[in-house]
């Protein structure tokens, strides 16, 4: 809808369904794998600014049938503070990456696409 991953590079963009959290998506470079990588965010609003509420970073491969396959880096939440790292460069074309991490980024990418659909964020024809 917004122009696939070359466009997000430069043009980070919101999706918006009310009363729920707006989702922030943006370009995060080149991960571990060197694959494209983007944020996925939910953000709150407080006294007219824009707060990270929670993260996800994805390297994305694009399969042969042009499909899209997810690969989970790191989540982040703030309220209770924590990071997790699931994968990393150990030095230059070398990676890692922590399975049992992995397997739980994975269990919250799951339940936020449950989320996402059941709220109709599917549904939404435009972006902000």
């Amino acid at each position: 809808m917004a122009g696939g991953l070359a466009a997000l590079e430069g043009h980070p963009f919101y999706v918006y369904k009310p009363p729920f959290l707006p989702l922030h998506v943006r370009h995060a470079g080149i991960g571990p794998r060197e694959l494209s990588s983007i944020f996925v965010a939910q953000i709150i609003q407080s006294c007219g600014q824009d707060h990270l509420e929670s993260e996800i970073r994805f390297e994305i491969k694009t399969l042969n049938d042009g499909t899209w396959f997810w690969y989970p880096l790191s989540f982040r939440q703030t309220s209770p503070a924590f990071h997790h790292e699931g994968a990393g460069v150990i030095e230059e074309g070398h990676f890692w990456h922590d399975e049992a991490i992995e397997a739980g980024m994975n269990v919250i990418a799951r339940t936020w696409d449950e989320i996402l659909i059941s709220r109709g964020y599917l549904e939404i024809k435009t972006v902000l």
